[in-house]
């Protein structure tokens, strides 16, 4: 957030010490309500992700049906994730939703298939 010189100089307190205005204050609060919601939103994704991912499989899921279960856009999906495949990786680094489907693969698929990189 910037400031103006002015307002620095007429927000030093006692001992020298900045003290903040009722509206940076306010701004700082809004700022922590952003981030939970930017996280929340992630989370919903990252869910919404891994539960089409199990349900459908890799391939047959779109970012289109993504956002529409996570209640984004699916250009909020590319601008967070930029594609299907780094989706799929932080779905599975972060162990969405518990024990995750996705990170076994039954013995018949033994040297059958790969899972993007």
């Amino acid at each position: 957030m910037l400031c103006d010189p002015a307002d620095v100089w007429a927000n030093i307190g006692e001992g020298g010490a900045f003290v903040a205005t009722a509206k940076q204050a306010g701004a700082a609060a809004s700022t922590s309500v952003r981030a939970e919601r930017t996280r929340a939103t992630r989370r919903r994704m990252l869910d919404a992700a891994h539960d089409l991912f199990v349900a459908r499989g890799y391939t047959a899921t779109t970012i289109g049906a993504i956002a529409e279960r996570a209640r984004v856009a699916p250009q909020t999906i590319y601008f967070t994730f930029t594609n299907k495949r780094a989706l799929l990786k932080e779905c599975n680094a972060r162990g969405c939703n518990g024990p995750s489907p996705l990170r076994t693969l039954p013995s018949s698929y033994a040297g059958t298939c790969t899972v993007p990189a």
